[in-house]
């Protein structure tokens, strides 16, 4: 896709395009700047947006394989009904159960301290066990991770 490299600038008293990053020497017109420098940085913070803008309406999407959504974990239908917000936070309280936990948690989401919120107050895991060891029972003979 190709992007805009230069834009004019709508600073009349400057007389440059804005990609230049330069304006006039000298008092820059009515704005009474010194050596033009607050339009050029205007100008310039403005053809970044408009750069960065240019993706902000890009609509392509990659579907996944059938292949793929069929071994994902997460393939029900019915998993955005489970997981509307009405039933947030309780809704996570699913995937929560699959995982091995040391200690079982009291409260989901404790939101008393926000934006500091909490998630499975007084709950305790081990990742390495629930990333890698559990899964030894059926992967005993494969290399869990592999250092090139």
């Amino acid at each position: 896709m190709g992007v805009a490299k230069t834009r004019k600038s709508n600073d009349k008293n400057s007389g440059k395009s804005a990609a230049s990053g330069k304006s006039g020497g000298g008092r820059s017109g009515a704005s009474g700047t010194v050596g033009g420098a607050k339009p050029a940085v205007e100008a310039k913070r403005k053809e970044n947006e408009a750069q960065i803008a240019v993706h902000w309406k890009e609509e392509e999407y990659f579907h996944p394989s059938a292949k793929f959504i069929g071994q994902a974990n997460l393939n029900d239908p019915d998993v955005v009904k489970r997981f509307d917000e009405k039933y947030f936070p309780e809704c996570f309280r699913e995937y929560a159960e699959l995982l091995d936990w040391d200690a079982y948690w009291h409260t989901t989401l404790d939101t008393s301290n926000a934006p500091f919120w909490k998630w499975f107050v007084g709950g305790k895991l081990n990742a390495c066990y629930n990333c890698v060891d559990r899964h030894l029972a059926q992967y005993k003979n494969k290399a869990a991770l592999i250092f090139v």
